[in-house]
């Protein structure tokens, strides 16, 4: 959540670390480049084949932490709640909302962190 409270700005992040952390990317880190009225600070995402399937949660868009293996990408799955996810993840790619699996050798964007 992003709100202004008077004149001040306020954000509230998701408890888990997993979430936290993927929303700190793409929600807090952008915040103060706004507030200073800078341009937007984008990565560019890179091109990486998928190393195994993943099955998309239908009418919820997911942000999953990757790491590279080799000339692959590959998920790592972890729950939410655990640090050790993050910590090895390189970048994230999306996974929209009416994505119902992604296969194996498919071409994924890979934002990196």
């Amino acid at each position: 959540m992003f709100a202004r409270i008077g004149s001040k700005p306020v954000l509230d992040m998701p408890g888990y670390l997993t979430s936290c952390s993927i929303n700190a990317y793409i929600r807090l880190l952008p915040a103060p480049r706004k507030i200073a009225q800078l341009p937007a600070k984008r990565s560019t995402p890179i091109s990486a084949i998928l190393g195994e399937k993943i099955v998309g949660s239908t009418g919820c868009k997911q942000f999953l932490p990757v790491r590279i293996e080799g000339d692959t990408v590959k998920p790592i799955f972890k729950e939410s709640r655990t640090l050790t996810g993050t910590a090895k993840a390189v970048g994230y790619i999306i996974v929209n909302e009416n994505i119902d699996f992604m296969q194996q050798g498919q071409s994924v964007k890979v934002i990196l962190s």
